[in-house]
């Protein structure tokens, strides 16, 4: 928002400067500038565009990007594993799912997510599966879509792919870094069912 409400000439230099740090000292022709300032109008999530050294202008939660050599992280493969006390590796998003009580989990981990459950409210048994165009989980009292609430959290695209749905007889109990169902959530930790994933 601010490079569009920039003059015309800031702008362009802010560009400018942004591709030459990412591409080590290469520049952009006039054609491309204005391609990049279109992007930035758009503002379209996830939209990118192709620049010469490499380069690639995208846009993420509002915010334009450039990264050399940008590849779009694509979906896993689909799965549905079954999560027992203790640990279940998963190939397909190269995460640990470490099922336990509070005293049982350790958060040693530099890139784990850890949550606290209320095991009473879990029906039947969990698993742990890939994300679905049409997911939801009731949040505050209203079934919200997967997609929004991991866009409005502004979970790196990376990471949104690689979190596994945390489910049970009745739906999503959790997706993790962004929301727990209505009812499942405790502060009790204590008495706790922990479920820890750890991106490897």
């Amino acid at each position: 928002q601010k490079l569009l409400g920039s003059p015309a000439a800031v702008a362009n230099r802010a560009i400018m400067a942004l591709f030459r740090s990412e591409s080590e000292g290469g520049t952009l022709e006039q054609v491309h500038i204005d391609a990049v300032r279109k992007l930035c109008q758009a503002a379209t999530p996830h939209s990118k565009l192709d620049l010469p050294c490499g380069v690639c202008a995208r846009i993420e939660d509002g915010r334009l990007y450039f990264q050399k050599d940008f590849v779009a992280p694509s979906a896993p493969d689909e799965f549905s594993v079954e999560l027992e006390q203790g640990e279940t590796f998963i190939p397909q998003i190269n995460a640990k799912i470490i099922i336990g009580n509070s005293q049982s989990v350790k958060n040693i981990y530099k890139n784990s997510i850890l949550l606290y459950l209320d095991s009473a409210k879990i029906c039947g048994v969990l698993t742990a599966r890939d994300r679905r165009p049409q997911d939801k989980i009731r949040v505050n009292g209203v079934n919200k879509s997967v997609k929004k609430l991991l866009c409005d959290k502004k979970i790196p695209l990376d990471v949104r792919y690689r979190l596994p749905m945390i489910c049970d007889d009745n739906g999503i109990v959790t997706i993790p870094s962004a929301a727990i169902r209505d009812g499942v959530k405790t502060n009790n930790k204590d008495n706790a069912l922990t479920i820890q994933i750890i991106l490897i």
